[in-house]
Parts: C-alpha cells; sequence; structure tokens
C-alpha cells in the first residue's frame, strides 16, 4: 500500500497530458478489472485496481459481519411475531370449532349403520337367562357410545342382531303392537319389553337362591369370581352394601382355597402312592433275578482270609492294585490296554481257538485251492440182504404178499 501511496503522490505532482498514459505492469492490463475511462482519475495500473478491489472486499465483509447479527436478531423477532399471531388466530379459530361441535345437530354427521355394525356388538339368540340378556343390552349400549348413534335409530339397529327365537319374538311382539308402535319405540320401550320377556321375575329368584347357596363346584377361583360378581347384581341387599360384598366375598374365596388346596393335597398324595407301587414293582423284579455266577458259591460258607481276617470266597485281593484280569499292576479295567481274547473252544481266557492245546482243528488249506477243489459224489453201492425162513419167521416186521403164513 506504501507504494501505491507514493504513486499517487508522484503522479499528483507531475503534469501530465490527458492522453499519454503509461503501463508499468506490462502485460496485466489484460486481465485488470474493467472500469470506465472517467473513474480512473489517478490512472491505476490494472494490478494496483485489482489490489484495491480485494482490500474494498475485505472491508466490506468485515462491515457486514459486524451488522449481520443484527439484521439477524431483528428477522428472528420479526417471525416470532409473525408465528405468535398466526397461532393466536388458529386459536380463536378452534374455539369456534369446538363451540359448532357442541351444538346438537351442528358440525356432525350423522351415525350410519356402518358405523354402528363396526363396533361388534354381539347377537343374541333368545336364551331365557337374565345374566346373558343383561349382557347384551350392555354390550348394545356400549356401540351405541362408540358410534354416537341417534336415539331414533337405536332400536333398528339394535334388532338387527336378534336372531331365531329372539328374531321370532320381536316380530311378534312389533305386529302385535302395530307398525306406528314400531316406528316409535324408543330404547328404553324396547328394554322394558324385552326385559319382561327374557329377564322374568321367577328367573331372577332362582339366581337368588343360587347366589346365596353359591360354594366352589368344579370351577376355578377365577371363575367362582365371576360368578359371584354376576349373581350379585340381582341382590339388591348385597349390590347396595359393599362391606356386606366384600364380607360374602372373602368368606367363599376363603372356603374355595382350602377345598382347592385339599384337592391338590390328594392330588400330590395319589401321584405318591402311584410312584411308590411302580418303585415296589421295580424292586420286586431285581429281588427276583438270578445270579448265575454265584452258583457255585452256593451253600458253601466263607472262611477268614489269613491275610486281613475278612471272610471271603476264593483268592483275597485286599489290598492289591491293579487290574486282575490281565495281572499288570497300577491300573483299573477301562485304563486296561491289553484286549480280552477269550478261546471259543474250551472258553478260557489267554489263548484263541486256533491256540487252544485242548482243541485239535483239522490242517485248514488256502482259500485258493478250496475254491479250484471239485467236489466228487461218490456212487452209491447197492446192497443185498438175505434172510432166511427161519429168521422170516422169527422177525416181527416180515410183510408178506396177503398176509399168508410162512411154511
Amino acid at each position: 500500500m506504501s507504494e501505491i501511496q507514493n504513486k499517487e503522490v508522484s503522479r499528483a505532482t507531475s503534469s501530465r497530458h490527458d492522453g499519454d498514459v503509461h503501463d508499468d505492469g506490462g502485460s496485466d492490463s489484460d486481465t485488470s478489472l474493467p472500469m470506465p475511462e472517467n473513474l480512473n482519475h489517478r490512472e491505476f495500473t490494472s494490478a494496483e485496481l485489482k489490489e484495491l478491489d480485494t482490500l474494498v472486499a475485505d472491508r466490506v465483509g468485515r462491515a457486514i459481519e459486524k451488522v449481520m447479527p443484527f439484521y439477524v436478531n431483528k428477522t428472528t423477532e420479526n417471525l416470532q411475531k409473525i408465528f405468535q399471531e398466526e397461532i393466536e388466530k388458529l386459536k380463536k379459530s378452534g374455539e369456534l370449532m369446538n363451540d359448532l361441535n357442541a351444538r346438537p345437530g351442528v358440525g356432525k354427521e350423522k351415525s350410519t349403520y356402518r358405523d354402528f355394525t363396526a363396533c361388534a356388538p354381539p347377537i343374541f339368540m333368545g336364551s331365557l337367562d337374565p345374566l346373558k340378556s343383561s349382557r347384551w343390552i350392555s354390550d348394545i349400549e356400549g356401540a351405541f357410545r362408540t358410534s354416537r348413534c341417534a336415539e331414533e335409530d337405536k332400536v333398528n339397529f339394535a334388532t338387527n342382531y336378534l336372531r331365531e327365537r329372539a328374531k321370532i319374538w320381536w316380530e311378534g311382539k312389533a305386529n302385535e303392537k302395530g307398525s306406528a308402535w314400531r316406528e316409535a319405540c324408543t330404547w328404553e320401550q324396547f328394554k322394558e319389553v324385552f326385559v319382561k320377556e327374557y329377564a322374568p321375575a321367577e328367573e331372577i329368584d332362582k339366581i337368588r337362591e343360587a347366589f346365596h347357596n353359591l360354594m366352589q363346584t368344579n370351577e376355578s377361583v377365577n371363575e367362582l369370581w365371576e360368578k359371584f360378581y354376576d349373581m350379585v347384581q340381582y341382590c339388591p341387599e348385597y349390590r347396595d352394601n359393599e362391606k356386606l360384598k366384600c364380607t360374602t366375598m372373602e368368606d367363599l374365596l376363603s372356603r374355595a382355597r382350602t377345598r382347592e388346596t385339599d384337592l391338590d393335597r390328594m392330588k400330590g398324595k395319589e401321584k405318591k402312592d402311584i410312584k411308590r407301587k411302580q418303585e415296589q414293582q421295580t424292586t420286586f423284579g431285581k429281588r427276583g433275578r438270578f445270579d448265575f455266577a454265584r452258583k457255585d458259591n452256593m451253600g458253601k460258607i466263607p472262611l477268614p482270609c489269613n491275610k486281613f481276617g475278612k471272610k471271603h470266597m476264593g483268592e483275597c485281593k485286599s489290598g492289591m492294585k491293579g487290574y486282575y484280569r490281565c495281572g499288570d499292576p497300577n491300573h483299573i479295567s477301562k485304563n486296561c490296554t491289553k484286549p480280552l481274547v477269550i478261546c471259543y473252544g474250551c472258553n478260557e481266557e489267554g489263548h484263541k481257538l486256533s491256540e487252544c492245546p485242548k482243541v485239535n482243528p483239522k490242517e485248514a488249506k488256502p482259500f485258493n485251492l478250496v475254491k479250484e477243489e471239485k467236489v466228487v459224489v461218490p456212487k452209491p453201492k447197492a446192497r443185498v440182504y438175505q434172510m432166511g425162513v427161519e429168521e422170516a419167521k422169527s422177525g416181527s416186521d416180515v410183510v408178506t404178499p396177503k398176509s399168508y403164513p410162512l411154511q
């Protein structure tokens, strides 16, 4: 930069003509940035102009870096204000939609039969059972609430889930009351005639009696609890009194657990008895076996040996270490490396049949010679037996034609 300033001073003091422009940079004038001649009053060279451009760009960049955080913060604040205003607008529109939905018949579509069937309500076949009928009513009403079924459609939707005897009953009741009553029938009116038909007072009395006599038979404790909960709904004195209901249930469950414990104990005892019988049979079978190896020692009384004074049969092997079959010490039978050789002629150990002195095997011929030899079968020879008359008379096995007596 000092060189540039010196050149500027020298050029300002010197007098030059407007058309005399000298270029010290030589060929650099071709690559200099374009600049109009009216702006280059001081007649900078292309290299000087390039250096000035770099200096200006550097200073402008630093200035922007200093000013940029201010503008970024300002822009962020403006965007936050805009977002907050939009959120407030959305909240106000949402509150308006909630008000519309809260009004009956406004902002809601009418529930269809398809919405009701999507809740999978159960089918009622028409069994005369207060427990099953009450469960069906409860499940149907749950489907009403889920599908937001309109009041005028409840009876039509529910009666489509009646089958067999229940369907026949409803059609007969509707024909008896008339078409006007059927169209105007509400859900409460339907429940009244339904409960009267499938949960009569006499059936409820049977349930109450069964509840008072409730006890565990073949069901588990959980099944007994479910049975108790179903029956207690028909006993107002228990249903409205939580203390009495809890006391009764605790007593019932206590007796049920005691019974289950007794049953488990009896089952365990039966298993033990069966196992004991099997063990006795196995032990009896083992005792019934006869040890033929000790047949030779039967009837003999063992005498005390001279070494240790113990009673036993045969040679005393106490204190001996080793495998007694091969005669080598310092190992047992499972570690013995010598094979066990038994003679199949005399059944004695220590030699093979071919080496047995008690058996004289025939001289064996090579296999190829045996194969080549031809077996010659000798011709049978005829034999004549001569018997005299006296021998024939005395013999009992002589047969003559027509059993003629021998003379």
